[in-house]
This record gives structure tokens, C-alpha cells and sequence, in this order.
């Protein structure tokens, strides 16, 4: 064999060593794309599931935030149609006849008997024609600053509120359920 036919032989298996190394190249290549296309798929389905189940989350999270906020404007709209209707209640005893009125007034003067001794009876000036004298006791015409009486004692140790928007005010606690039951049900 001369040296021209050794140097074809030597590059002949060198050429199919080289297509060998090719072969398994290529096929490493393969695998590693198909390896890689498998966890990019995972990896892909897994951000997928992930963003899926924080969108859900973010989605309870708003929705359950509505629901609050609309509670309470709810609640904040029931609490003004309750104080309206204690604004209206007041208004119409304002506006009421002075027949009414002076009813009115000699009920809420009957608490003198609870005081003993002599006593007086402040009525705003605008109602004193109003208010008839009670046994044991003096009516005064003061600026109270309101529809009602204030019944005290001479020596003003003892004094009983008798004023519209005070009895309201002192009620109101106890009111405010019947009159939302009245209202909503």
C-alpha cells in the first residue's frame, strides 16, 4: 500500500469517525431540544397554574372587597334613613298645632311631681303661652334653646331635661333597631 492509498484510508476513517461524532452530536442536540421543549412545557404549564391561581385569588380578594364596601354604604344609607326619620319626627312636632303642642308640653311637665318642693318649669319663650302651671311648681320663660322643659328645683340641685332633641338624643339608642326593623324588615 503506498502513501497516497494509506493518506485515502486515513481520511476515510477519519471522514467516518467524523460522521460518527456528527451522529452523536446531532442526537444529543435532539435530545437536549426535546429535553428542554419538556421543561419549558413544564415550566410554562407551571407559571400558567401559578398566574391562574393568583388571578384567582387576586379575583376573591376584589370581589370580597366589593362586598364589604357595599355593606357599608348599605349600613351608611340605613343610618341616614334612620337619623331622617328622627329629623322628620322632629320637624313634625315642631310643625304641629299649638293644641299639639301644649299636649305636648303638659306631658313632659308631669315629671315635676318628681322632684320635691317647689320647683320651676323653663320653657322656652316662643311656648310659654303653652304651658299651663302645675301644682307646687313656677313657670319660667327662658331661652332653653329648644321645644320642651327643663323642670329643677329651686335650689337647682335637681333638674330633669325635658328638651325635644334631649329626649331624642337619650332615645335614640334604644330606637334606632325598632325603627330600622320598621324601615328594612
Amino acid at each position: 500500500m503506498g502513501y497516497a492509498e494509506l493518506e485515502a484510508k486515513i481520511k476515510a476513517d477519519h471522514e467516518k469517525d467524523l460522521d460518527a461524532v456528527r451522529k452523536r452530536a446531532e442526537a444529543e442536540v435532539a435530545s437536549l431540544h426535546a429535553e428542554a421543549g419538556r421543561a419549558a412545557s413544564e415550566a410554562a404549564s407551571k407559571i400558567l397554574v401559578s398566574g391562574k391561581k393568583r388571578g384567582a385569588e387576586r379575583m376573591r380578594q376584589i370581589v370580597g372587597q366589593a362586598r364589604l364596601e357595599s355593606i357599608r354604604k348599605v349600613g351608611e344609607e340605613r343610618n341616614r334613613l334612620v337619623g331622617e326619620v328622627f329629623s322628620r319626627a322632629l320637624t313634625s312636632i315642631l310643625e304641629s298645632s299649638d293644641r299639639a303642642k301644649a299636649a305636648l308640653l303638659k306631658t313632659l311637665s308631669k315629671d315635676a311631681s318628681l322632684i320635691d318642693g317647689k320647683k320651676n318649669i323653663l320653657v322656652d319663650k316662643r311656648y310659654k303661652k303653652l304651658v299651663k302651671p302645675v301644682a307646687g311648681a313656677k313657670v319660667v320663660a327662658e331661652d332653653i334653646g329648644d321645644f320642651g322643659v327643663i323642670i329643677e328645683s329651686q335650689d337647682r340641685l335637681v333638674r330633669v331635661d325635658n328638651r325635644l332633641k334631649t329626649i331624642l338624643e337619650k332615645s335614640k339608642p334604644r330606637l334606632k333597631p325598632q325603627v330600622a326593623k320598621i324601615l328594612f324588615g
